[in-house]
């Protein structure tokens, strides 16, 4: 027996339209990259960020496969050096959305970086971004 649930189309479109909608509540919503050991979920948060990348507003659409596709995010500037290991994706006020992994390809994380070792003053360029519901 399997302990994973099987979500149809139209469930997992309607609960990715609601990440949507909490991301975009207050403005363009933001996904800030930090390294070290992802701490349990919470709406403070827990250290500096990496980098902060500011999403666009709406920050994207639900396509017919239930996943989120993110607008154009803007390029921004690593802020600190470290190796990336989390993400927090949030509200233009800072509410916390949902954590995620960061790896790099192969890794099956979440959010996949060419390289994980951010440095400052490195540019981070994001070419295509999905949230794709379990």
């Amino acid at each position: 027996m399997s302990d994973v649930i099987g979500y149809s189309i139209a469930v997992k479109s309607a609960r990715a339209s609601a990440v949507v909608s909490h991301i975009d509540a207050a403005g363009a919503g933001k996904l800030n990259l930090y390294a070290g050991t992802r701490p349990a979920i919470t709406d403070t948060p827990p250290v500096a960020p990496l980098v902060e990348l500011v999403l666009s507003n709406p920050c994207g659409v639900v396509n017919e496969q239930a996943e989120i596709v993110f607008s154009a995010v803007d390029d921004a500037m690593v802020v600190s050096s470290g190796v990336a290991t989390w993400a927090r994706l949030s509200d233009a006020a800072g509410n916390t959305i949902a954590d995620l992994d960061v790896g790099e390809s192969g890794s099956g994380a979440a959010i996949i970086l060419a390289d994980t070792d951010l440095k400052a003053g490195a540019l981070i360029r994001v070419t295509l971004a999905k949230l794709i519901e379990p």
